[in-house]
């Protein structure tokens, strides 16, 4: 029962990006709006198949899974989405390149990454590499902050 909620959600949350999508300006909106649409798709095979399989295993009671959340999992993604609630606020604020910065670095930390080296590396490589698509390729302004 649960896959067939979390696959609605998939594709309610890919149609509502896809109406989004329309207003974005034409060379912008090709790239996200193929990948909504592939992502629908699955999420609509996603739900198909969580509905096979529920009827298959709807009136055998020892084969439907049993799964229990381990409080150290919850925890961690309790603080990964409270991380992103931050990163969304302060985007606007702080800018882009700040933001994503301290983002990536706290989430790679909560997510029990411990080499600095690493963590950095990523941080300053996904920032360059974003910065540079949006920016350079396709002429998107990215958010502005007090150093940036």
């Amino acid at each position: 029962m649960g896959e067939m909620v979390g696959s609605l959600l998939v594709f309610l949350v890919c149609t509502f990006y896809y109406y989004m999508s329309v207003e974005l300006p034409p060379q912008a909106k090709f790239f996200p709006q193929i990948i909504l649409i592939i992502t629908g798709v699955l999420s609509l095979l996603w739900f198909a198949d969580s509905i096979r399989k529920y009827a298959k295993n709807k009136d055998d009671e020892s084969k439907k899974p049993k799964f229990k959340m381990p409080p150290e999992l919850v925890k961690t993604i309790v603080a990964v989405l409270a991380e992103l609630v931050l990163y969304v606020t302060l985007i606007s604020k702080l800018g882009y390149f700040i933001t994503t910065f301290l983002f990536l670095t706290i989430t790679m930390y909560t997510l029990k990454m411990r080499r600095h080296v690493v963590i950095f590396a990523t941080s300053i490589s996904v920032i360059v590499v974003i910065g540079l698509v949006f920016g350079k390729f396709l002429h998107i302004q990215l958010p502005k902050g007090i150093l940036f």
